[in-house]
């Protein structure tokens, strides 16, 4: 039912342009938002980042790659209060900011955000492992507790380090976070 639900919203998209969607509600009880674009280098790091500058909290984000160079990213996510976002303006501006960024090649400059008085408080060990997949991939587990903006600077640091990675599949912000290199 979920890819049959895609599918029709897609089905009349333009793959070679930057097509945003944005439902207010989702059975997840999240925002959900569609982004079906051309395929290209950094580009997890880059809506990531955008993301994290408009203070927005990924619950989850499932990303796909067609066969076609074409990715699909859908985003479940909650505003800086950890609610739905169900403002009209919000969501225009969402929408707006990420077809305009995305447009763009790149996006150099990245947010530090401070790390809050609470998250400080609890002592949660970060646990990453790695598991050989293959002979051309390594996937990286990632088990932390939900920091602001930390998917953002994962991406960022593996730009940076000009590391070739392929999106991840799957990543929960509260639970693991898998990447494959």
């Amino acid at each position: 039912m979920e890819i049959a639900r895609i599918t029709r919203t897609l089905i009349d998209c333009d793959p070679n342009a930057i097509n945003i969607i944005i439902q207010s509600k989702s059975a997840r009880g999240a925002t959900e938002l569609m982004i079906y674009m051309h395929d290209r280098d950094y580009l997890f790091p880059q809506f990531t980042h955008i993301l994290d500058k408009l203070q927005l909290n990924i619950v989850e984000a499932k990303i796909y790659s067609g066969s076609n160079t074409t990715t699909l990213v859908v985003i479940h996510l909650l505003n800086n209060d950890n609610e739905i976002i169900t403002d009209q303006a919000t969501l225009e501006r969402i929408s707006d900011t990420l077809k305009d960024r995305l447009s763009q090649s790149d996006e150099n400059e990245m947010v530090h955000a401070a790390e809050s008085r609470r998250m400080r408080v609890f002592d949660t060990p970060t646990e990453i492992e790695f598991e050989q997949l293959n002979d051309e991939f390594t996937e990286v587990s990632i088990n932390t507790k939900d920091i602001p903006g930390l998917l953002a600077r994962i991406g960022q640091a593996f730009k940076e380090r000009k590391s070739v990675y392929t999106m991840p599949k799957s990543i929960r912000s509260e639970k693991k976070q898998k990447m494959c290199l």
